[in-house]
């Protein structure tokens, strides 16, 4: 079954099961004011396909760099 990981955390949260909080970024700003507001590193940058595409940020400099690697990314 191929499902994307906002999917699987649906799943997740409807039994219980922990998840970690996250939230989607258009824009490599975006990316660095979420990295800000979760408050801790290291951060998963992550584009929203099946494979590949996720990166551990330990800084908002490299949030800002691997954000402008990885959006648009479709495949």
């Amino acid at each position: 079954m191929k499902i994307h990981e906002y999917q699987a955390k649906d799943l997740f949260r409807q039994y219980n099961v922990p998840v970690p909080e996250g939230k989607v970024a258009f824009s490599v700003d975006e990316a660095k004011e979420i990295a800000g507001q979760l408050g801790e590193y290291p951060v998963v940058v992550k584009a929203q396909i099946h494979a590949g595409g996720v990166k551990l940020a330990d800084s908002l400099e490299e949030t800002e760099t691997l954000a402008s690697e990885i959006l648009g990314m479709n495949s």
